[in-house]
């Protein structure tokens, strides 16, 4: 599989999306060589140790949540009053994820690029 091969696979696949290299070494055994030669071409991008980005264009932070193939959960707070028995709603929200590798990667991808959560 030539490099050429291998970003179209990775781009059908992942595009727009965090991926590991453990996950993409499934589809080749040499990706780890070829998101090294991708990297350097700036074709991906590198976010964390062992985590890569194919760049993609969103209009906020919430529509690459709903792109991002990685497993999470979006948690609106709200506070329940006592004194007149009501909601506070609040605009406070929080990303809930099993893997703490995938979570040092998202905060570093926001840090990089932008995004606050």
């Amino acid at each position: 599989m030539y490099l050429g091969e291998f970003k179209d696979r990775l781009v059908k696949d992942w595009s727009g999306s965090l991926f590991s290299l453990s996950s993409i070494q499934k589809v080749h055994y040499r990706a780890k060589e070829y998101l090294h030669r991708l990297v350097k071409s700036d074709g991906v991008k590198r976010i964390a140790w062992g985590w890569y980005w194919i760049p993609a264009s969103y209009k906020d932070a919430w529509e690459f949540l709903a792109r991002d193939k990685s497993f999470k959960v979006v948690i609106k707070q709200t506070a329940a009053s006592i004194w007149n028995y009501d909601f506070i709603h609040r605009d406070v929200f929080r990303l809930a994820v099993n893997d703490q590798s995938y979570k040092r990667a998202f905060g570093s991808f926001c840090k990089k690029y932008g995004l606050e959560f």
